[in-house]
């Protein structure tokens, strides 16, 4: 490879390392079989004359052929099997990926990665005894409670024998509350949206729409016409929506 430093050179022999890898192989042909399926009803999605019944159906029916794909056991070996055929028209040892490795030793030191942060085992007895013994104590109260700000009380006067209790309350009252609802967002109604940027009748507006959803028929206008048999009428002063 002259012409190129050495350090595209190093990168390129890493990537071309792990390409001939057997779960890279496998992985990619098992998307090459998913992306023939999804193909299919990408096309189908895409027809102008889809209509909302054929279009569950197509998305049930490959949604059906995907959970097959993952419960079919053969299926899968078979394309375990294809894998490991091509990764041999490489020259390549399959099975030296899945030989005995050394295994590396976990780091005693506490860190943010997962991969190397050292394990901390959590009694859950205490946790599960404050749950089970909080409720009895507020029913045991003289005075019921009213509202869940009463029991936040009496888990903050107790907080230091129901510590995880008080901090449930604790991030129930200082969490931010997130809505989310399930809406849809028209492009035609955006780009004329964004195209005035301003107020007007909801009559105009619905005109508008009207003219941007049907563009198929409206591109076909010939303008210098309509002009022209607007301006031959325009002495009869025909009422303009702005």
């Amino acid at each position: 490879m002259d012409g190129v430093d050495s350090s595209a050179q190093t990168r390129a022999a890493s990537l071309h390392g792990k390409v001939l890898k057997l779960d890279f192989m496998f992985a990619l042909m098992f998307m090459h079989l998913i992306m023939e399926i999804t193909k299919i009803l990408t096309i189908q999605m895409q027809t102008e004359k889809l209509n909302i019944l054929d279009a569950l159906m197509a998305i049930e029916e490959t949604v059906a052929s995907l959970e097959t794909i993952r419960r079919n056991e053969s299926e899968m070996n078979n394309q375990v099997k294809a894998s490991v055929e091509f990764a041999k028209s490489f020259d390549q040892d399959p099975e030296e990926d899945f030989r005995c490795k050394r295994v590396r030793r976990m780091s005693r030191q506490q860190d943010d990665n997962p991969d190397i942060a050292a394990s901390t085992e959590f009694s859950q007895l205490p946790l599960k005894a404050e749950f089970e013994i909080f409720p009895q104590v507020v029913g045991s109260s003289q005075d019921p409670f009213k509202s869940v700000h009463e029991v936040c009380n009496l888990a903050y006067e107790h907080k230091s024998i129901f510590p995880s209790i008080f901090k449930v309350f604790k991030l129930l009252f200082t969490a931010p509350v997130c809505v989310a609802k399930d809406e849809r967002t028209f492009s035609k109604m955006k780009i004329i949206k964004n195209s005035l940027q301003s107020t007007m009748s909801e009559e105009r507006l619905e005109d508008l729409i009207l003219l941007a959803a049907e563009k198929d028929l409206t591109d076909k206008v010939n303008l210098d016409k309509a002009l022209k048999v607007w301006a031959s009428k325009k002495n009869l002063k025909l009422k303009i929506k702005f």
